[in-house]
């Protein structure tokens, strides 16, 4: 039987300022070839980061006919219950377990049908439905951080924070903040008499997105400020924020 697939192409969710594009693969494999798959696809076996990726995939498990079926999701769960997606990607800002998981039982992560599509460890030899993603090089992370604390915590994910270094970049940047209108998100920008650079110690010249009337030396690290529609604003590094990883 040939390969059956549904192209969640742009799957709104009502009441989300955000749309998806995941690809839904109604033939079942193991997790090992799950992943091979996607890869071959150009894509990426969905990584659960945080409420609203969840939702997109129930909500497009549900228009694919599957949602009472249980799914592979990235995730390689070592003994110390860490959970590693197949890109390195360290998931543990957004741990959505069933309540008593992981228990041990096996050694990948499953979205759960029978509890409401929870997480749930399970052998990675079974066979399942899965879901592809787009690749990104963007982490939002929405435990709140300094901005010398979120870098840390992005170079220990094996990146840095994300440079916002062109109109294209910006974009990608809102884009991937679109979940939090009401939210500061730390990037990497340091300024210093208005002189823009990153935590790579590179002056930036050539682009910038400032809100009209700053910076004005209120700090030294620039924010996506919130209140201004995600535009830059230099306040005190010391002030806790999400922030967005590139990695």
């Amino acid at each position: 039987m040939g390969l059956s697939v549904f192209l969640g192409c742009l799957v709104c969710i009502i009441g989300m300022a955000h749309a998806s594009n995941l690809l839904v693969v109604k033939e079942k494999k193991n997790m090992d070839d799950a992943v091979a798959y996607c890869e071959s696809q150009g894509l990426i076996l969905v990584k659960e980061t945080d409420s609203f990726k969840h939702d997109d995939v129930v909500n497009a498990m549900t228009e694919a006919g599957i949602k009472n079926d249980d799914i592979w999701i990235n995730g390689d769960i070592k003994s110390s219950k860490e959970v590693i997606a197949s890109d390195g990607d360290i998931l543990d800002d957004y741990l959505p377990w069933q309540s008593g998981q992981p228990d041990g039982s096996g050694d990948c992560l499953q979205l759960w049908a029978g509890v409401g599509n929870k997480w749930d460890d399970t052998p990675c030899s079974v066979t399942k439905y899965f879901v592809c993603d787009e690749k990104t090089s963007l982490r939002v992370l929405t435990n709140k951080k300094s901005f010398d604390d979120a870098q840390a915590d992005c170079v220990r994910r094996g990146g840095n924070l994300a440079k916002d270094n062109s109109a294209t970049r910006n974009r990608a940047l809102l884009s991937a903040v679109a979940n939090y209108p009401n939210e500061d998100f730390w990037f990497n920008g340091k300024v210093e008499d208005k002189v823009v650079s990153t935590t790579d110690g590179r002056i930036q010249y050539c682009y910038s997105n400032w809100q009209s009337g700053q910076p004005d030396n209120s700090g030294d690290s620039i924010q996506l400020w919130a209140a201004v529609d995600h535009k830059w604003d230099d306040t005190p590094g010391s002030n806790k924020k999400m922030y967005i990883c590139e990695l």
